[in-house]
């Protein structure tokens, strides 16, 4: 798994560290790796390599905002969108999500028959 996110390196380091994720992360992007942020792709371009040799239809994008969703559109990668970033359904759907769920606890409940499984 890449922590792709457009914080900068310190305070992505910070996040990891709150929330006790290190083990979980195999590797990080943030605003520091990339000459421009979402809804730009170079996040998710950058953090796809970090994945190599898989590609962009073999990973999946979870973001809460419709620009996450635009930026994953833009290097072919499919997003599914959380609400915790309070943007309206629409917004996310109209940005490509390919699923929306209340938070990631809700998609975790949902895992089996989310597209994280398909």
């Amino acid at each position: 798994m890449v922590l792709a996110s457009s914080a900068s390196a310190q305070e992505l380091k910070h996040y990891l560290s709150l929330l006790d994720a290190h083990d979980l992360v195999g590797a990080t992007t943030s605003a520091d790796d990339v000459e421009n942020t979402k809804p730009a792709p170079d996040i998710f371009a950058t953090a796809l390599k970090k994945v190599a040799p898989l590609t962009a239809g073999e990973v999946m994008v979870i973001g809460d905002t419709p620009y996450d969703v635009e930026a994953a559109a833009k290097c072919g990668i499919a997003a599914i969108a959380v609400r915790s970033g309070k943007f309206p359904d629409e917004a996310l759907r109209d940005a490509g999500a390919v699923a929306i769920y209340d938070d990631v606890a809700a998609l975790l409940a949902d895992f089996e028959a989310s597209p994280l499984c398909k």
